[in-house]
């Protein structure tokens, strides 16, 4: 399928969703304005990129008396305004030549309507543009009648194309959406658009009335599109839907303006509410395929290669990353890296997770020829059980939710928090089989805050000739000489047999000198704390820090098992170290 360019947009296979949307008819710059900047919002928080969809005259209404538009001069400027202000390529429906080569100095794409799909020279004049051209199928016709259209286009040397499948009528009022025209359409090597608020209308019915439109199958004829493979989605939204002056009946009001009264703290609650349960879902699903999992894992000798696409792929990445974490060795492999190339670092020694929502992401199924090949086992995380992946697996791991928070459904959010999830229980079940301990992981995290408290005394201590030290016997100026020349702020005193005998401080001398008259008389032994604080080598630097804190000093000795001095500890060098930030 070739990737067609709508601006700076790019639209086909491996780039994200793009969004059509905006009001069916120009109704005013206002509306028109207001709409756009609203849905560029959503769509920039989706990831999806955005086109602004609105004719300037819509020429197929039912009666000569219904509101039509602001005709083609007022219609292009408000939609070249709104290209300005906002940024946005535009869309609008063009019904003859004329309008092709005015509408042309515009619109970045020229929608040709579904009454005219087969008029030949709208197309040929629609095509001379150079615009990108949507073309919407014709209620009458069958899917591979579009490929005459098409060619009608690439004629005139044209391949920025686009195919809308908007339904086909059921009898005489009615349309149906046939989803074998979506691949049947993508197989002419064009992106393919679903637009399920035209396949909701109810013709002979008039669209002010209620009964005109079926507008609450939106999301289930969207997500029936997205699963059988489309490029672009096709909305006709408005702030009032009931009001709107062109196919009330039929627009959904998912899509809202800023200003309608939508509480974003109960929103807040109730993402949450959803992504909580569909975590609690997992508990029960976590069986005998979850220990086969494990055990190949902890059966491989190699890596473990985690593959997913979009934001399976950033999920798969974090996984990754908590694996490799916690003792079990992964990294991952963008698979459409993987098919030009990079596949080659997949050794039969180790196992490969794909994630993926659907099952049936494209550039993942095409890994595993090879991946069979090589011979590594594969366990997938898939919502889809019967899904092309969950079949040719060696173990599946159920990761689906009964919903998403995203009105559209569109937007992975409560997925991708469960495969997330599933992903921590494999790691910390891998963890507690390999017996990863404290020491482990702070081996792996030398330079974190998680490492760093998990650090032993003994990697910060001074240690030998840098330990402060004399003889119970020593002066008072041998001790100070020996404070002042070692830098700790005291000294160690220790008897002959090399055990700790006691502590002296600055402030011991400080006080020793307030209070004896004579105090250079003195000798070590009569100055010191014969019970100073100490701790092991062994023992945890954030130990030592709470130690510090708890009685109020600047000085830790490191002992050993027989009360040797082996170490110094200094509140300085804990902060220094990053300990208790």
């Amino acid at each position: 399928m070739k990737t067609i360019k709508v601006g700076s947009i790019s639209i086909g296979p491996n780039e994200p969703l793009a969004l059509i949307a905006g009001p069916c008819v120009i109704e005013s710059e206002s509306l028109v304005l207001r709409t756009a900047e609203a849905v560029q919002k959503i769509a920039s928080r989706l990831g999806m990129p955005y086109i602004l969809k609105s004719s300037y005259t819509k020429d197929n209404r039912s009666s000569a008396t219904s509101f039509q538009g602001f005709g083609l001069d007022e219609g292009l400027r408000i939609l070249e305004k709104a290209r300005l202000e906002l940024g946005v390529p535009v869309l609008s429906d063009v019904h003859n030549e004329h309008e092709a080569i005015i509408a042309g100095g515009v619109l970045a794409v020229i929608q040709i309507p579904a009454y005219l799909s087969m008029q030949t020279s709208l197309a040929l004049a629609a095509a001379r543009t150079g615009r990108a051209i949507n073309v919407k199928k014709g209620q009458f016709l069958d899917p591979v009648d579009m490929k005459n259209v098409i060619a009608k286009i690439e004629g005139e040397g044209n391949e920025n194309i686009m195919i809308t499948e908007r339904g086909t009528f059921f009898g005489y009022h009615n349309l149906v959406i046939d989803y074998r025209s979506l691949p049947i359409m993508r197989s002419f090597g064009y992106p393919v658009v679903i637009d399920p608020t035209h396949a909701i209308r109810v013709y002979g019915i008039s669209s002010s009335d209620p009964a005109g439109g079926n507008p609450q199958y939106v999301p289930a004829l969207t997500r029936a599109a997205l699963a059988a493979g489309c490029e672009v989605l096709f909305v006709e939204t408005h702030p009032n839907c009931s009001e709107a002056l062109c196919f009330a009946a039929s627009w959904r009001s998912a899509i809202r303006p800023e200003d309608e009264n939508i509480d974003p703290v109960a929103t807040a609650r109730e993402v949450l509410r959803i992504e909580s349960e569909a975590v609690a879902a997992l508990a029960p699903r976590v069986g005998e395929a979850f220990a086969r999992a494990v055990e190949l894992i902890l059966a491989c000798k190699g890596r473990v290669i985690i593959t997913g696409l979009g934001k399976s792929g950033i999920v798969g990445k974090k996984i990754a990353a908590t694996l490799t974490s916690t003792g079990t060795s992964a990294y991952f492999l963008h698979p459409v890296e993987a098919v030009h190339g990079d596949l080659g670092m997949v050794l039969k020694n180790d196992v490969v997770i794909c994630i993926s929502k659907s099952g049936n992401t494209d550039e993942i199924t095409k890994l595993f020829p090879v991946l069979k090949q090589i011979g590594v086992p594969v366990i997938t995380m898939t919502g889809n059980l019967r899904s092309a992946l969950a079949q040719r697996s060696d173990v599946v791991l159920d990761v689906g939710v009964a919903e998403e928070p995203c009105p559209l459904d569109l937007a992975p959010t409560a997925s991708t928090t469960a495969t997330m999830a599933m992903g921590d229980a494999l790691a910390v079940a891998l963890l507690k089989k390999r017996q990863f301990c404290s020491e482990d992981f702070a081996f792996l995290h030398p330079g974190g805050s998680l490492g760093k408290r998990l650090l032993k005394v003994s990697e910060l201590m001074f240690g030998g000739e840098h330990i402060p030290a004399v003889p119970p016997e020593a002066t008072l100026r041998e001790v100070i000489f020996e404070i002042t020349r070692k830098r700790f702020g005291c000294t160690c005193v220790v008897e002959p047999s090399g055990r700790l005998a006691g502590l002296i401080t600055d402030g011991d001398l400080r006080r020793t000198m307030q209070d004896h008259e004579n105090p250079g008389a003195l000798h070590a032994a009569e100055i010191m704390n014969p019970a100073p604080k100490t701790i092991g080598p062994e023992s945890r630097a954030l130990q030592a820090l709470q130690v510090m804190k708890h009685f109020n000093i600047m000085q830790l000795v490191v002992t050993d098992g027989e009360a040797h001095p082996v170490g110094m500890l200094h509140l300085h060098d804990l902060l220094d170290a990053g300990i208790g930030s």
